[in-house]
């Protein structure tokens, strides 16, 4: 038994966030679940022709035969490069010479030539066999579901994470005509797939309520949570919380405004689910009114975001006590979060909201929108508010200095389990289901 990973539609060379992250996580921790289970774990791009493995091998620890086999299906990329590296050459060689090429034009003859050795290196599928599960924990409503019928018919099982169905049921967030081709492409999955999982109790129940209206019988869902996985080492985390840490790679003045003012944040891509534009519209209010406190925003643009994007650029507190960074990694997010005076998560549809885990767990608090699925997040550690009335006297309280400090401890006992812990039930799950009898 193999368990693959669809990794279709991801980039990995960029920095993680979303759904991407979700799947790194159960790449990395596949590995190590799969070093004591015997069950290899493998990333794939799911195409026509089949599962490949996904070159170079993403992560941290793939095994040795891993990384071999995903180095042998580069053929095509290594004589990609090889072609890159023949028009170098062939530049260079003609500017010592006295001529001056253009490198496009350089690299156009040498295609012209030798194209043919890329178009003929082949990248081989992996032969599936009747008890392989492929898990697909991201981008499948973007694949035709005639390929995974297609495993399927060949004995491959298929194992569907679904993180949302918010393009249906907040489908005004969301572009035509994708919104449409993700229900078409869900239905499909909640029809076909060999096993449903679900990252939250109200996903889970809100897709069962979607196959009760489109009339899809025996639909049964389980629940995955995404686990928690600390952002930086435990070395760099001291010395964030004592006030030691000091970025060399990054302009400091960010860290300064940060470390100094202790500001709330809003985390997450921007765009109008998140519920920007009327927390930016609160604390105006608060600041007109006497508020000092900053807001940072972190995150890049999403869906449908001029609105937000105009709002927030139209503000006259941007820059004095309204800031926004698109570029922040993990290393800067977790030095946020521990010098932050609490996290506003305004958003009206999440399928999950990985945000409010992560400030919980560093120790601060979080004012949540009064919503199914960050209530069910939150629980008993969250600050809950329905309207933005009720959001400042949240904000108000959190700028005292002793409400900060009886927030703070009441979130001291969250707990949130991590992501070698989730990984390993869900994979168990799909051991115990699929695996062959002995």
């Amino acid at each position: 038994m193999r368990i693959f990973i669809d990794c279709s539609k991801i980039d990995f060379h960029r920095q993680p966030t979303g759904i991407p992250r979700v799947v790194l996580q159960y790449i990395e921790c596949g590995y190590r679940w799969a070093a004591t289970s015997g069950v290899d774990v493998i990333p794939v791009v799911t195409a026509p022709e089949g599962l490949i493995a996904v070159r170079p091998a993403p992560g941290v620890g793939a095994p040795g035969w891993l990384t071999e086999l995903a180095d042998g299906t580069s053929l095509s990329a290594a004589a990609d490069a090889s072609l890159e590296m023949a028009a170098y050459h062939l530049q260079s060689a003609l500017v010592a010479a006295g001529h001056t090429p253009a490198g496009g034009r350089c690299n156009a003859e040498i295609r012209s030539a030798f194209g043919h050795i890329s178009a003929e290196a082949s990248i081989p599928a992996f032969d599936v066999a009747p008890d392989d599960v492929l898990f697909c924990p991201a981008y499948w409503h973007d694949i035709p579901p005639r390929h995974f019928k297609a495993l399927q018919q060949r004995g491959c099982k298929i194992a569907t994470l679904v993180h949302d169905v918010l393009p249906i049921t907040f489908s005004r967030f969301y572009q035509a005509p994708w919104k449409y081709e993700f229900e078409a492409n869900l239905l499909a999955a909640m029809r076909n797939s060999d096993a449903l999982f679900a990252v939250s109790d109200y996903t889970a129940e809100s897709m069962r309520e979607l196959a009760e209206r489109k009339g899809i019988g025996g639909v049964k869902v389980d629940v995955a949570y995404n686990g928690y996985h600390p952002m930086v080492s435990d070395e760099t985390l001291r010395k964030i919380t004592s006030g030691t840490f000091r970025p060399v790679l990054r302009n400091a003045t960010r860290y300064e405004l940060i470390a100094e003012t202790q500001p709330f944040l809003m985390v997450g891509s921007v765009e109008p689910k998140k519920g920007h534009i009327p927390t930016v519209r609160a604390f105006e209010a608060l600041w007109s009114a006497g508020l000092q406190r900053p807001l940072v925003i972190v995150g890049r643009k999403g869906w449908l975001e001029e609105s937000v994007v105009h709002a927030i650029g139209t503000s006259t507190y941007l820059h004095d006590k309204l800031h926004w960074f698109e570029d922040f990694d993990d290393l800067d997010l977790a030095f946020a979060y521990h010098h932050s005076r609490g996290l506003i998560f305004s958003s009206y549809a999440e399928g999950f909201g990985i945000p409010m885990v992560e400030a919980l767990c560093a120790g601060r608090p979080v004012v949540g929108y009064d919503t199914p699925i960050n209530r069910e997040v939150l629980g008993e550690h969250g600050l809950i508010f329905d309207d933005f009335r009720s959001l400042a006297s949240h904000v108000l309280r959190l700028d005292s200095d002793a409400g900060f400090a009886a927030a703070c401890s009441d979130v001291a006992s969250f707990h949130w389990p991590r992501w070698d812990e989730m990984t390993g039930r869900l994979f168990a799950t799909l051991v115990e289901r699929f695996a062959p009898a002995p």
